[in-house]
């Protein structure tokens, strides 16, 4: 199968996965991994995010600085043992973040039903949960947090929270 941006993709259990490609924002290669590509009425908008986030420059992450700082706070707040750093500014949270060289695109079932980029990275405050970074349509930062594998926060139960990048676990939200 043929991606653009990606070229020839290899079938796997559960999707498609393509060789490591240039991605500017991490500043590295990544694998992509596509998760209901062929049964998906839309392909084009796999495309589509997939041409968006590998276009995406170090902007798209300086948004996200503030909710990436929510999330370390709440994780400092309650493990404070001496292992995890002191981070002052939201704009210094990326020095204490690895990204991951795997990309899965996804179609989130939930809330807008859109497609989305999702990228697991290790963090050193959370060191077990690491961080998600979900971009919708590939083009901004729409959830942030543990990883869980989701593409938003929002659920059959609680599709109020499609639109919340970061949900707090220390206050109900």
């Amino acid at each position: 199968m043929e991606i653009p941006g990606l070229g020839t993709l290899d079938e796997e259990l559960g999707g498609h996965r393509s060789e490591s490609v240039p991605v500017s924002l991490l500043e590295g290669e990544a694998e992509f991994f596509l998760e209901g590509y062929e049964s998906d009425d839309h392909p084009e908008d796999f495309h589509a995010a997939i041409k968006a986030f590998l276009g995406l420059g170090q902007s798209a992450l300086e948004a996200a600085s503030g909710p990436v700082f929510e999330y370390y706070s709440d994780v400092r707040a309650i493990v404070d043992d001496g292992a995890v750093p002191h981070i002052h500014r939201p704009e210094d949270v990326w020095q204490y973040v690895t990204f991951g060289c795997e990309a899965v695109v996804a179609r989130d079932w939930f809330g807008d039903k859109q497609v989305c980029v999702s990228i697991g990275c290790g963090c050193d405050w959370e060191p077990e949960h690491g961080l998600q970074l979900v971009f919708r349509g590939g083009r901004v930062v729409t959830k942030i947090g543990p990883y869980d594998d989701h593409m938003s926060n929002a659920t059959t139960e609680r599709p109020d929270l499609a639109d919340v990048v970061y949900r707090s676990f220390r206050r109900d939200s």
